[in-house]
Formats: C-alpha cells, sequence, structure tokens
C-alpha cells in the first residue's frame, strides 16, 4: 500500500507507462471490435456497420489530433497510403471472389 512517503510523483516516465497503458487498451477495444464485427457478419448475418463506424472514427480522431501537433512524417504518410491501398485490393478481391460463386 502506497503512503504519501512512498508516492510516485508524476514525471516524464510515469506519463509514458500511463500514454503507453492507453495504447495497448485501444489496441485491445479496436480489435474486439473488428472481430466482433467479423463474428456479426460470418455467424449470424447481422450488418455492424455501427461498430464499424466507431473504430473508423476514432482512427480518424487519433490521426487528426496527430497531424494537428505536427508529429506526422513521410514515412507515416507512406505507411498509410500502403494500408489503404491493400485494404482496398483485398476488399476488391473478396468482393470478386463472392460474386463468382
Amino acid at each position: 500500500m502506497f503512503t504519501s512517503k512512498n508516492e510516485v510523483q508524476k514525471d516524464e516516465r510515469t506519463t509514458v507507462v500511463e500514454n503507453a497503458s492507453y495504447a495497448l487498451a485501444y489496441k485491445f477495444v479496436g480489435f474486439a471490435l473488428l472481430f466482433d464485427v467479423a463474428y456479426r457478419a460470418y455467424a449470424i448475418g447481422d450488418s455492424s456497420w455501427d461498430l464499424l463506424a466507431i473504430l473508423i472514427i476514432s482512427g480518424l480522431l487519433t490521426t487528426a489530433y496527430q497531424i494537428r501537433n505536427k508529429i506526422v512524417n513521410r514515412g507515416w504518410a507512406n505507411t498509410f497510403i500502403l494500408t489503404i491501398t491493400l485494404a482496398g485490393l483485398i476488399a476488391f478481391f473478396i468482393v470478386l471472389i463472392r460474386t463468382i460463386h
């Protein structure tokens, strides 16, 4: 148990650890939402656009905040473009395969 003598003062290290814990929780919630959307689509046949919209909007908010604070570099932009391109190609082939069968 912490007493007033043992309390950790907030410094740069505690801020980094705190932010890392938030990032871990955000990733967990994001993947849990993706899993739920996939499960509802394939097992139940339910459309889960509301959950997918929550995930997309949260990603857009964090991206906008990072751009506003100028921490986004060229490597990030290249990764973003590559990710969007690959996601589009995968979606195209999934639709193509489903329409053939």
